[in-house]
């Protein structure tokens, strides 16, 4: 899909000496920095293709693509009762009345919406406009199109930066942590979920993040992770644990009704879980793998260093 590429130094330490990890369904290759240990693409596309990969139908795409996430777009009900995850890590960490908080990669606004009725004034930016003007017209929230580059040049500040599923995207993490930091009050905190790399290196897990996403750049581990945020002016507050994000078990659970089949070829499948959710709702959680080795996500929060 993607012809052009190019040959990269480490994103984090410039080093030049790397040992390949594993190759994508893609063909290209996921490499280990000798030095400090981050893993990344190398050679990895050049930044102008990968621009044409966020097109509008990004959030939309259906499983057979590569490239987005299908089924992302949620219906306004489930926006509004199904809390994002990371929800209750962040209310352990900040009270959001009358703070200023922004979500980077906001897609459809789901934590905009939460952070906005927990009583913060919230900000959401994406490059896909169809995820911006949704979150807009339905929910009248501050969503803007807009890169995290040119975002850094604003003059307003935050006591919360969010990125949920983002920073494995960006071609050079230290660089926007460092335009975060920009963003940031002192003593502003920025919470972080990101894909948990060292899952699928040692236990070789089929998954998502290896099988699909030709946009993912970075993949990151517990190590590399604090690490970078610690060389770029953060302060752990929450150290970077592994977790299991706990799926929609409603079809499953369905499954185990009687006349499920029937119900399905009769409503239809989609109209049946929506009807599950409605009546069984469930919340986008986190469970702890204090193992560090099933996980699929890594979470940390951290905050701004005083005059960094």
């Amino acid at each position: 899909m993607l012809d052009k590429l190019e040959i990269i130094d480490c994103p984090i330490c410039n080093n030049r000496d790397f040992i390949p990890l594993d190759k994508r369904q893609d063909g290209l290759v996921i490499v280990r920095c000798k030095t400090c240990g981050l893993a990344c693409l190398n050679p990895r596309p050049i930044l102008s293709e990968l621009s044409t990969l966020y097109s509008n139908d990004y959030y939309l795409r259906g499983t057979e693509s590569r490239v987005g996430y299908a089924g992302y777009k949620l219906t306004l009900w489930e926006t509004l009762h199904y809390p994002p995850f990371g929800w209750e890590l962040i209310l352990e960490h900040i009270s959001l009345m009358d703070k200023r908080t922004l979500d980077i990669g906001c897609a459809f606004g789901r934590m905009v919406a939460w952070c906005s009725r927990a009583g913060a004034r919230a900000t959401g930016i994406d490059l896909i406009s169809s995820g911006v003007e949704w979150g807009r017209r339905k929910l009248g929230l501050d969503l803007r199109q807009m890169s995290i580059e040119e975002f850094a040049h604003s003059t307003e500040r935050f006591d919360m930066i969010t990125l949920i599923d983002v920073l494995e995207h960006f071609a050079n993490p230290a660089a926007i942590l460092n335009d975060i930091s920009k963003l940031v009050r002192p003593g502003g905190i920025i919470f972080i979920q990101t894909p948990n790399f060292g899952t699928y290196s040692r236990q070789k897990v089929e998954s998502i993040h290896l099988r699909t996403s030709l946009e993912h750049l970075t993949y990151f581990e517990k190590g590399t992770l604090d690490r970078i945020l610690v060389e770029n002016g953060w302060q752990l507050i929450r150290p970077t644990e592994v977790y299991t994000l706990m799926p929609d078990k409603s079809e499953q659970e369905l499954r185990g009704l009687k006349r499920y089949s029937f119900l399905k070829n009769f409503l239809g499948k989609s109209i049946l879980r929506k009807f599950y959710r409605r009546i069984c709702p469930f919340k986008n959680v986190y469970d702890l793998d204090p193992s560090g080795q099933y996980g699929s996500a890594l979470v940390v929060c951290a905050k701004r260093k005083e005059g960094f």
